[in-house]
Formats: structure tokens, C-alpha cells, sequence
């Protein structure tokens, strides 16, 4: 409040005071002088006020005396922060690394001082925290690498809180951030990469026909993801092809189950990238079996002899058919197609053998000659072959032991060598013959049954011929059936692989000592025995090429991969080489087949960045303010090679407060732009 006095009494000492300009937002009581606000007052519109104080006395002529009146506003916390933008968008590759700056969102407040700090944070779409905001400078960077094909875009919403207000005042704005995409993801195939899954392919399938197609995962979008597919070197690619474009695989020439039911195919990938992204792998196709093959007897006629003794319900004959196809395809069912043996004699299965069965006792039937014809079929082929029965009385004169013989003679039975011994029953002269007279793989010599051909357990497991025994006493000739069975003593195929050459890739840090499955077991298919007999035997292994403790893989003996130490992409080494073996140790004389095989590490960016130290300082004289002027170097290592071992640097911590002393945290950063499939 202006004090003023006047020296004069009376009225001539009665002031009277005014305020000048009388435009401002204050008012002067002209009696007391008290000045008083007359109107709002806003800091952040007008800060200061500079008036004149009139007064005046009441004389005549009044006089008067006058003083400025300085006022200023001082600021109040009553503006809420507001942002330069509703709205701000940034994009930034994937896999950048951790702390990598998106953009920095600003705010304002028109208050002063400690009423303007404004404070930063993110209040929505941060999902899993992958952002972090600077609370004070607004700069939001990241705090992971972030990944394209996890989430390619984020909405956040940003808050910048005044919270010295009570209540305190905020402003949101919405940040879009974009993640480019680039091709850091190799492509993999996905179908068909072990045995139990193979493609399966019917033998009947004819060259020209699409068989399947490859499947292949590459997590990268658009061009990027866009994979051809080539076969690889392989002892296949003459069978079969693949469309570089979509994939589909083309059979190029014919196939047969009985010959070799598994092929593997090497199959090159490469992505849209540029460079491009490559991956490597095994597919496997398992042929399939169709009913292409007819039932067969060893014989188109036999005949037999059936003792007048013999009574209703025995078997007087068992003939076997085979057949080369598989399971229910090779399943045969036996009957009678006709003749006139099908008044006293049924054809039933036995195992799998067609047995002839009397309907009814011999005796009843007399001496007399029936016929069958038998047949054989497998559902969709049918085979004959005609079955002469003499009942006759078998009671007197020469006669063989039984009808019905059985016997097994090696491979290795040289011409001339006996095959097996016959036991002739009874006294008196009679000769021996082979039925049919066209017979000539086995002669009959005295009571013995000579070999008269190189035998050949492969081509031909067994015979089935017809013996003639003419009485002289009787005049009567009597017959047995003779089924000689091969039995094998050397092997007579090597093992068959699905392909000649392999190329597996295995990320680093694989380890499967214990485990299988993981990787594709390689199977070796013997031809001396069906797949899945007992009495199958093929070993395999892998031929280290490296010193000993140098190669960590083996396959064990029925062909599983095996990791021995976890693999090491940077440390060890980037392929391995090695030769499969498989061996059919069946019988003494061993065969064997060999296949390449290479392992392919592939990079996984799985070691950390180091410090050297765990704290750096450094003193700098104060009034510094050149620049991009260096005062540490600070190296970081990255056991990692290529580029998944590059690394970036980046501070962490605010320094716009300002201030004399820091403690900052600096982070190294891996660089993950290099890639990698997971």
C-alpha cells in the first residue's frame, strides 16, 4: 500500500489517490491508498505491471505528487502439460539392438520452474515391456531386440504427467511404432524329415505324376518369404524332381516296393532375401505297397497219392503258393475251382498253405483218380494249378515213408551233392522218378535226391516237385509230393540306403546323446530279408574322419543320429563330413553300403556381450563444450562370429536434468540383425 503525507491541514491536507493506467487488473482505494487485484490475473499471459500512484490533495489548486508501482506475478502450478503432437509414428528394423532410440514425444508446460517438470511414462500397449520411456527428455527406446514376426506393430500410449499439481494435470498422445521386417529367418523344411513321417508314395505311381510337396517354415513376410525349392546332390535326383516354385515333387521314373522301399532327397531352400537365406535337409519317401504281384506255386501239377486207409478230415496234401508283395496284399486265400475231386475232397487254408482235406473216408471212394483244380489269390490275382489224387491201396508192395515230404537243403550244396535221403518202406525191385519228367533242377539217384543246379536261396527259397515210385512187384506206380526248402548261407544283396549323400544342418548347442528322433534316422533295407523279419541284420556306423574326440556325432547300429557334445557354431567347427556304413553281417560274407554324410552347424546367436571391467571413470574439466570430442573408449567382446557377434553401444541413462557428478549405466548390445531361424 502507497504511504503519502501533506505538511498541510484541513482539506488542503486530504489526499486522494488514483492508479494509472486504470486499464490493469488492479484497483486503488482513493481514500486509504490500499491496492487491491480487480480483475484475473494470469502469469502465463502477462507477468508484469508497471503503474504510476497519483495523489492529490483537496486544495485549490489541488497538488499532487506521484510514484511507479511495479507489480509481478509470480507463477502458480495451474497449467496442465500439453503435447506437441496428438499423435507420433516411428518405424525401426527388427532385430535392432536393445536401447535402440524410436522417437522422443515432447510435451510443455507454461509454468515455471519446479511447476513445469513434466514426467514421462508409458501407460498402454507396452506388452511384455519391451519399451522404456526416458521420464524426463520423453526419448522412448527399446529394451529388447524386437522381432517382425512376433509382433510387427505397437500402439502406445504416452502420459506426461505435471505431478506437483494437486491433483496432478497430464496429457496422453498415442505412438505407433512399426517393426520393418528383414530376413533374418532361414527357411526349413517341415514335412516329411524322418522316416516316421515320409512321404508315402504308392509303387504304382507312374512317372509324370505329383507326389507331393515340399513344406518349408520361413517366419519372414512377403518377398522375403518367398523360398524355391532345388534338389541337392543326391543319388536320387535322377527319380525325382521338385518345382524350384511351388514345391511339388515330381516322380521321374518308375518304382517297385520289393525292390527298395526308402529314398531320401537332398532339398536345397533358399529365401527372397538379398542375400539370400539358405537351409538344407533330408526328405524321406517310403513306397508303398500295391497287390501287383499274382500269387505262385512252385508247380502247375502235382500228384499224389491217398491211401484207401485214410479217413474223413485228413490232410492227404498241402501245397504252398507265394506271393512277393506285402502284408494283406500277400495274404492268400486257397480254394477248389473245379474237377471232380470236389465230391470227396475240400481245399481249406492252413497257415499259409492250401491243405486238401477228405470229405469223407477213402474207403468209401474206392480205387479211382480225382482231379482239382486248385486255386490261389490274393484278393485281386488269381493262380491255378491242377491236383491229380490216386486213393489207392498203399497196404502192399514198395512205398515211400510218407507222401507228404519235407526237407532243407543249403545254397551252398554243390551238383551231384545229396540234398536229402528218401526211406523207401517195404521189399522188392522199383525205380525212382521226378514228377514232372520237364523237372530238372534235382534228380533222384538211388534213394537219394541229388541237387542238379547252382542253388539260389534269392531267386528261388524253395521247390516244389512230385517223386514216382513204380512197384515192380504191383505194377503200380505210387506218388509223394517233395517241397525243398533253400536255406541261406551268404548274403546275396549289400543293404540298400535311401540316398548316397545326406546333408543334415544342426543348429549349435544341439546335444542329443540320449535323445533320438530329433534328427532323421537313416534306415538300410536288406533284400535277403523282408523289412521287419526277425532275422534282418543290418549294423550301421559313421567313419570318423577326424581325429579322435574331433568328431561329436555317431550313428549307432540301427542307424539313429547321436550328438556327443553340444555342437559350438563360434568356437568349434561350421560342417562335418563323415561316410555312413551299413552292413548286412547276416551271414560270414559281410556286405556293405556307404552314403556321405555332411552336418551343417548353423549360427545361433547364444553368447552374451562382456565388459572387460565391471565400472569405467573419468574426470572432465567443467565448462566442456566441444562436441563429439572423444574421452573413453570403452571395447566390449562377443564370443559370437559373423554378425550375430557385431555389437552396438548405447547410454541408458537421462542426463538432461544436468548436474556435476553421474552414475550412468552403458550397455553392450548385441547385434541380432544377422538372423537365425528360432
Amino acid at each position: 500500500m502507497p504511504v503519502a503525507s501533506d505538511r498541510d491541514s484541513g482539506s488542503n491536507a486530504e489526499l486522494v489517490f488514483s492508479l494509472t493506467p486504470a486499464s490493469f487488473p488492479f484497483y486503488i482505494d482513493p481514500s486509504s491508498g490500499r491496492v487491491s487485484v480487480h480483475g484475473m490475473l494470469d502469469r502465463e499471459t502477462v507477468d508484469f505491471y508497471n503503474m504510476t500512484v497519483i495523489v492529490s490533495d483537496s486544495g485549490v489548486p489541488p497538488r499532487m505528487a506521484s510514484v511507479p508501482l511495479e507489480i509481478t506475478i509470480t507463477d502458480v502450478n495451474d497449467s496442465p502439460p500439453r503435447f506437441d503432437s496428438a499423435s507420433y509414428s516411428a518405424s525401426l528394423q527388427e532385430n535392432m539392438a536393445p536401447g535402440t532410440i524410436v522417437v522422443r514425444v515432447q510435451a510443455s508446460d507454461p509454468d515455471l520452474g519446479a511447476n513445469s517438470l513434466i514426467t514421462y511414462g508409458i501407460t498402454s500397449g507396452n506388452s511384455n515391456n519391451r519399451f522404456a520411456i526416458s521420464p524426463r527428455s520423453g526419448v522412448i527406446y527399446t529394451t529388447v531386440s524386437l522381432d517382425h514376426e512376433v509382433q510387427s506393430t505397437y500402439a502406445l500410449q504416452v502420459t506426461a504427467v505435471n505431478s506437483l499439481a494437486t491433483p496432478p494435470e497430464s496429457d496422453v498422445t498415442d505412438v505407433t511404432v512399426t517393426v520393418v521386417d528383414l530376413n533374418d529367418n532361414r527357411p526349413a523344411l517341415t514335412n516329411y524329415i524322418t522316416t516316421q513321417t515320409a512321404l508315402a508314395v504308392l509303387e504304382s505311381a507312374r512317372p509324370g505324376d505329383a507326389i507331393g510337396q515340399v513344406a518349408y517354415r520361413d517366419a519372414d513376410g512377403g518377398a522375403l518369404g518367398m523360398v524355391s525349392c532345388t534338389v541337392g546332390s543326391s543319388g536320387n535326383s535322377n527319380l525325382f524332381s521338385v518345382n524350384r516354385t511351388d514345391g511339388m515333387i515330381y516322380l521321374l521314373g518308375t518304382l517297385d516296393y520289393e525292390t527298395r522301399v526308402f529314398y531320401s532327397l537332398h532339398i536345397h531352400l533358399e529365401d527372397g532375401g538379398t542375400p539370400p537365406l539358405v537351409g538344407d535337409g533330408a526328405l524321406f519317401i517310403e513306397v508303398q505297397d500295391v497287390n501287383d504281384n499274382p500269387p505262385r506255386f512252385l508247380g502247375s501239377h502235382f500228384i499224389q497219392s491217398v491211401s484207401l486207409n485214410a479217413v474223413q478230415g485228413d490232410d492227404v496234401m498241402k501245397v504252398p503258393a507265394l506271393d512277393v508283395d506285402s502284408t494283406a496284399n500277400a495274404q492268400i486265400v486257397y480254394s477248389a475251382g473245379g474237377g471232380n475231386g470236389t465230391t470227396a475232397f475240400e481245399v481249406v487254408v492252413d497257415g499259409s498253405e492250401a491243405a486238401i482235406r477228405l470229405t469223407r473216408d477213402a474207403s468209401t471212394l474206392g480205387t479211382a483218380t480225382f482231379e482239382l483244380v486248385l486255386n490261389a489269390t490274393d484278393g485281386v490275382h488269381t493262380s491255378q494249378a491242377t491236383v491229380t489224387l490216386h486213393v489207392q491201396d498203399l497196404s502192399a508192395g514198395r512205398n515211400f515213408a510218407s507222401t507228404n515230404l519235407r526237407a532243407s537243403v543249403t545254397d551252398l550244396a554243390i551238383i551231384r551233392g545229396r540234398a536229402t535221403q528218401l526211406t523207401i518202406l517195404g521189399t522188392g525191385a522199383y525205380t525212382l522218378a521226378i514228377e514232372p519228367p520237364g523237372f530238372t533242377a534235382f534228380a533222384v539217384v538211388g534213394t537219394e535226391v541229388e541237387v542238379n543246379t547252382t542253388l539260389n536261396a534269392a531267386t528261388n527259397p524253395a521247390y516244389h516237385f512230385g517223386l514216382r515210385l513204380d512197384d515192380a512187384a504191383t505194377g503200380t506206380s505210387r506218388y509223394a509230393q517233395m517241397i525243398l526248402t533253400i536255406q541261406p548261407s551268404r548274403n546275396y544283396f549289400a543293404p540298400a540306403l535311401p540316398s548316397n549323400n545326406f546333408v543334415l544342418e544342426i543348429r549349435e548347442g544341439f546335444f542329443s546323446f540320449v535323445r533320438t528322433g530329433v534328427l532323421p534316422k537313416i534306415p538300410a533295407e536288406d533284400k535277403d530279408r523282408p523289412i521287419g523279419s526277425a532275422q534282418q541284420r543290418v549294423s550301421t556306423s559313421a567313419t570318423r574322419n577326424y581325429p579322435v574326440g574331433g568328431f561329436p556325432f555317431f550313428y549307432d547300429t540301427v542307424g539313429n543320429f547321436r550328438a556327443l557334445s553340444p555342437l559350438d557354431y563360434d568356437g568349434g567347427q561350421q560342417n562335418y563330413s563323415t561316410q555312413f556304413s551299413a552292413t548286412n553281417d547276416l551271414h560270414s560274407n559281410k556286405l556293405s553300403v556307404t552314403a556321405d554324410v555332411t552336418v551343417i552347424v548353423s549360427e545361433d546367436n547364444d553368447n552374451t556381450p562382456q565388459f572387460p571391467f565391471p565400472s569405467y571413470a573419468a574426470i572432465l574439466p567443467e565448462n566442456t563444450t566441444v562436441s563429439g570430442v572423444p574421452f573413453l573408449t570403452i571395447i566390449g567382446t562377443d564370443a559370437d562370429v559373423g554378425s550375430s557377434g557385431d555389437l552396438t553401444y548405447a547410454l541408458l541413462d537421462d542426463l538432461s536434468a544436468g548436474g556435476g557428478n553421474f552414475d550412468l549405466t552403458y550397455a553392450l548390445l548385441d547385434d541380432l540383425s544377422a538372423g537365425g531361424g528360432n
